[in-house]
């Protein structure tokens, strides 16, 4: 049996400045890291929708053209979740827990929406 590994997450107000939108939140009255926070933005034409769980350690994320549906994932695990912004992009990088052959999943959004995310081979 393994032991929960403790989640690390920046702060609501970090989330809200990458999204550029506020929150909508599950129980208006618990607090964030217990709760799910649905942030939804645009960018492009693109539209992104992110739901996370930091108290669970979950994230749903669907980008969609229109109403054509381009990306949906639904990821649980998460160890770890920063941003990075630079000149040149801002992303959000999610890493899962240790021993999980899963890669970072990596969400852009500028200058344009971008998801990558894999495996190792073993």
């Amino acid at each position: 049996m393994t032991t929960e590994q403790k989640r690390e997450y920046p702060e609501e107000y970090e989330f809200v400045g990458f999204f550029e939108c506020e929150p909508q939140m599950t129980d208006s009255d618990v607090p964030w890291c217990y709760n799910t926070a649905a942030y939804t933005t645009v960018r492009n034409g693109l539209r992104v929708e992110c739901t996370i769980s930091p108290g669970y350690g979950d994230m749903d994320l669907l980008v969609l053209n229109g109403e054509e549906q381009l990306v949906r994932l639904s990821v649980n695990h998460i160890q770890k979740i920063e941003f990075e912004a630079t000149a040149e992009s801002e992303k959000m990088i999610v890493e899962f827990n240790e021993g999980t052959i899963l890669h970072p999943l990596i969400l852009q959004l500028k200058p344009t929406v971008n998801v990558s995310w894999g495996t190792e081979q073993q």
